[in-house]
Formats: structure tokens, C-alpha cells, sequence
């Protein structure tokens, strides 16, 4: 860090807009289609397999195990951002910016 500049080389504004706009942001763009993947939907409707009959275990198998990942992902988005407000916070108090 240069010795005339002050305060953290990290951009505190930035990091504040990333855990209160774009990771809130990505989680909810993610949360609907993982309901959708979870919903087990065939061809026929919610429940209905006939279009892969010999596959309905199979199926509902890899939703499930996409959907579950996609919503293990949204909680890992959403404690990234609680976690980089809390930082933000502490640089700001730290850096005597608030």
C-alpha cells in the first residue's frame, strides 16, 4: 500500500455492494429453479413419469440430488453475503468510515 494513502486497500463499496445487491441477488435466481427441479415434473404433469416409466426412480433420483445441491448452493450465497456484510461493517469501523 502506498504510504499517502489511508485506510484498507480493499474497496469497502464494493464488498457492500456484492453482500447486499449481487449475492442476495444470485441466490434468488437460483431459488426457483431448484423448486421447479424439485417439483418432479414429467412430461405429463407434477408426479406423472410416464414419458420415462422405466426411469421414474432415476429421475426423481437426479432432481433430487441436482435440487438439493442447488439449494446447498443458495445457503452457501446467502452466509457469504451475511458473512461479507459483517466484514464490511468491520472495515468501516476499523477504518473509521462509520
Amino acid at each position: 500500500m502506498p504510504e499517502d494513502r489511508q485506510g484498507f486497500a480493499t474497496d469497502v463499496s464494493d464488498l457492500d455492494e456484492i453482500a447486499g445487491k449481487f449475492l442476495p441477488n444470485v441466490a434468488h435466481a437460483l431459488r426457483a429453479p431448484a423448486d421447479v427441479v424439485l417439483s418432479h415434473e414429467g412430461l405429463e404433469g407434477g408426479g406423472r413419469f410416464q414419458a420415462v416409466f422405466d426411469m421414474e426412480a432415476a429421475y426423481a433420483a437426479f432432481t433430487d440430488s441436482i435440487g438439493h445441491r442447488q439449494r446447498v448452493g443458495i445457503e452457501r450465497i446467502e452466509a457469504t453475503g451475511t458473512a461479507l456484510r459483517e466484514i464490511v461493517a468491520l472495515y468501516r469501523m476499523a477504518d473509521g468510515q462509520g
